[in-house]
Formats: structure tokens, C-alpha cells, sequence
């Protein structure tokens, strides 16, 4: 593999086939003989879904973040390259050895598409995907063609995640959130508790919920786990909620509000509430007694 794009990296001047040290912002050839450049410019941790299109939607298990990479690639040949969105495969290794599931799908960022296109001589284009981590601390190395990101290096630093998640680069099982109808990312869609009350028929509450992909989905209350947990370790279930028979359907961005209750006994010090989607992230929201 050879350096493109201006590159001064010494450790690029080896033996083809030989594994390579790699930086981010610089521009590396895919394998010898291919006519792309390919450039990792920012590497960033998140948990949120994410949506390449309509037909390709990622979210977060328990155990998982998500390391989205945005990333120029060149035509550095003197013919148009057609490029499509598995030109580029990105692996590489966990802190414990363990390979890294390739992600291959990438969206073009100019028109947030899947990237599929030809490109003219010197034409660049970019382009965005995201890798599945463990998530726990951070993966030994990226890697593509035969250059390999050393992610220890400070020339390769992942941003951490952003709050609530502790602004670290470990993403918790069980995330903490508050009650105030703030947004978090369960798993197709996002989820805010937006309501606490007592009522007739038990103990209220109201999750509001947006579609986070880009293509039309149908929500039911049978899709999310809610669990409230007394001071005593005790936990409650759901024994009512609307909507449970006929499902909504929902565009992308749009909004409903789901309501659950609980048959909880009054003279009971409540602690938290526990809210999952299917087998996303659980988020645990601190529920004072009620």
C-alpha cells in the first residue's frame, strides 16, 4: 500500500503487503492497485441509532457503542472510478484480541445516501458509517486494506461519548436519564419520559417516543420494557397501557406519547423506573415516591 494525498508518514515506506501504521488525516490508498484514497477524519463515539437510509438502520445493544467514522475518499487514478458503499471495508481489533464485526455500508454526506457513485479523476466525495464496539473502553486498531490505526496513539483519539454516558469512552449497560422529557436513544426510536401522576387506576406514566429512523415504523407499548424498582430492590410491572392493541405508525421524526401504569400501592417508596426498547440500552430514570 502506498501513501497518498501528501502524506509524510515514514512508516508508509515498507514492503507491499506489509502492515502499515496508520494516522487519522491522512490519506492511504484501500490495496495496492485500487485507485482510491481513503482518509479517516473524525472518529467518534456514540450510542444513538444510526440511519444510513430508509433500508439500513443500526442501534446499540446493551453490550455495544457505536465508532462513527467520517472519511474522504479520492479518485487518485486518471480514469472515473465507479465507487459503491463496500469499495471500503473497516475491521479491526477489540483491547482483547478479538476481531472487530467489518462494516462495509456507508452514506455519502452531501446527499445522505448510500454511497454509490462514480467519481472523475481527483474527484473526492465524503462519506460517513459506523463501526459496532464493545462497550467497554476502547478497540485496539482499525483497520482497511492493510493499514492499521493504532487507536492508542494521541494522532488517532476517538471522541468521547457525550452525557449522559458519562463523557468517558465506556458506554454503561444501564444508562442513567432524568424524567424531564429529555430525548435517549432506545432503539428505533428515541424516548422521553414526559409524565408522572398518580391515577384512579394506579401509578401513571407517559413516554413519548420519535421515530429515529429514516423510513416509516409502526410502536407499540408491547415493544418497550417499563419497570419500576421501590427503595427495597421490589420491582413493579405494567398492567395497563394505551395502544396496546393497535399499533402507530409513525414517519420519520414524527411523535406519540405511549401511556403505562403501574399498580403500585400508594404507602410504596418508589426509587427508579427502568424503560428499554426491544433489546436496546436500558435507561434508568430516578423516580422519587409517590
Amino acid at each position: 500500500m502506498t501513501a497518498a494525498g501528501g502524506t509524510t508518514t515514514a512508516a508508509l515506506a515498507t514492503a507491499k503487503g506489509a502492515t502499515k501504521a496508520a494516522q487519522f488525516r491522512n490519506a492511504y490508498y484501500v490495496t495496492d492497485g485500487q485507485a482510491f484514497a481513503v482518509r479517516i477524519d473524525k472518529a467518534v463515539y456514540q450510542v444513538a441509532g444510526y440511519a444510513i437510509d430508509a433500508q439500513n438502520y443500526y442501534y446499540c445493544r446493551p453490550t455495544e457503542k457505536f465508532l462513527k467514522l467520517t472519511m474522504r475518499v479520492k479518485n487518485v487514478s486518471d480514469q472515473p472510478q465507479p465507487f459503491d458503499y463496500q469499495t471500503v471495508t473497516v475491521g479491526g481489533m477489540t483491547a482483547d484480541g478479538e476481531p472487530l464485526s467489518p462494516t462495509k455500508n456507508w452514506k455519502a454526506l452531501d446527499d445522505n445516501k448510500l454511497a454509490n457513485r462514480t467519481l472523475a479523476p481527483n474527484a473526492e466525495m465524503e462519506i460517513e458509517g459506523v463501526i459496532t464496539v464493545p462497550a467497554d473502553g476502547d478497540p485496539r486498531t482499525l483497520s482497511f486494506g492493510d493499514d492499521s490505526y493504532d487507536l492508542t496513539e494521541a494522532a488517532n483519539r476517538i471522541d468521547p461519548l457525550p452525557a449522559p454516558l458519562g463523557g468517558g469512552n465506556s458506554a454503561p449497560v444501564e444508562a442513567p436519564a432524568v424524567a424531564d422529557g429529555t430525548y435517549y436513544s432506545l432503539a428505533f426510536t428515541d424516548g422521553a419520559v414526559t409524565g408522572i401522576a398518580q391515577l384512579p387506576g394506579g401509578l401513571g406514566i407517559s413516554l413519548k417516543v420519535r421515530n429515529a429512523t429514516a423510513a416509516p415504523i409502526k410502536v407499540t407499548p408491547q415493544n418497550y420494557t417499563m419497570e419500576l424498582y421501590d427503595e427495597d430492590g421490589d420491582k413493579y410491572t405494567v398492567t395497563a397501557a394505551t395502544n396496546a392493541v393497535a399499533a402507530v405508525a409513525l414517519n420519520p421524526g414524527q411523535e406519540t406519547t405511549l401511556h403505562f401504569t403501574f399498580d403500585v400501592p400508594k404507602t410504596i417508596r418508589l426509587q427508579s423506573l427502568k424503560a428499554r426498547e426491544r433489546d436496546g440500552r436500558i435507561y434508568a430514570f430516578p423516580i422519587g415516591a409517590k
